[in-house]
């Protein structure tokens, strides 16, 4: 039976208090602010320049009260060996809100999302990891923020989204076939419209699973393909939409995601067996 919406916040209420009462010593000494830095040092250290405000093309950099307000914590134990990160080629512009990239051979596709003043654009930008480039690829048919992506079998699929700030869904679906950078129109969501929508290629199709129009919901549809259709399957245990969710050893996961507003985030972590439904 699906969680109502009160049920979903008891229990994510009730998992966050147990949590909070157990770590919130190592949160007193962990979750400290960026040191005082030259303002200058901060935006080099940062890689200033490469910013940009939503609503002021001249804003470039983020201001020095943005570095106080950071600090870093998790309660997860430190992995081992911790690995490294290394500078990669940026993007050709600043953007956010794409809310998803995915993966086709060896190139990440990203896809819609805000930039240079408006927040529905159809970008598609490629990266080329053996290159080590960006490359402009085919727009989006139709611009937006909060698209869902994945691929599957040479095909990159984007689903829903919002065409104004964080609100407006729509149900509109394409799919690009990477060797003719192109795009065509697809099946659109068969639930009706929204956007931040988790999509997952597992075992030949793509799951949708949960996002937002008005409100969250906690609805899970597979797209086929081959029959250019969809199927309604198992509701995901709470309404949720900004889930991370991927295939992994058999199962769809999904971890995380909030409730309306970022005022109702959850640590909830589900699994989904295709076989069963459930």
């Amino acid at each position: 039976m699906p969680l109502s919406r009160r049920r979903f916040l008891e229990l994510s209420l009730a998992a966050s208090s147990t949590a909070w009462c157990t770590q919130r010593e190592a949160m007193a000494a962990d979750m400290q602010p960026m040191p005082e830095e030259d303002p200058q040092a901060m935006q080099t250290a940062q890689r200033g320049g490469l910013y940009a405000s939503l609503h002021d093309p001249n804003a470039t950099q983020l201001p020095p009260e943005a570095f106080m307000q950071r600090f870093f914590y998790s309660s997860a134990p430190s992995a081992a060996p911790q690995g490294a990160w290394t500078t990669a080629p940026p993007l050709p512009l600043p953007r956010s809100e794409m809310a998803w990239a995915t993966s086709e051979g060896e190139r990440m596709h990203v896809i819609g999302g805000y930039g240079a003043g408006q927040v529905a654009r159809p970008y598609h930008h490629v990266f080329d990891a053996a290159r080590g480039a960006w490359r402009n690829a085919a727009p989006v048919p139709r611009g937006a923020n909060h698209i869902g992506v994945a691929a599957l079998d040479g095909v990159v699929y984007a689903m829903g989204g919002f065409v104004e700030q964080n609100r407006i869904a729509v149900p509109d679906c394409y799919a690009y076939v990477v060797a003719d950078d192109r795009w065509h129109a697809i099946h659109p969501l068969s639930r009706g419209s929204r956007g931040a929508i988790s999509v997952v290629a597992h075992e030949g199709m793509l799951h949708a699973i949960g996002g937002r129009d008005t409100r969250s919901v906690d609805w899970h549809e597979a797209y086929d393909p081959q029959s250019d259709s969809w199927k309604t399957l198992a509701p995901i245990p709470g309404p949720r939409d900004h889930t991370a969710a991927v295939s992994l050893a058999g199962w769809i996961l999904v971890a995380g995601g909030r409730m309306d507003t970022f005022d109702f985030n959850t640590g909830m972590h589900v699994a989904y067996d295709a076989k069963r439904d459930a």
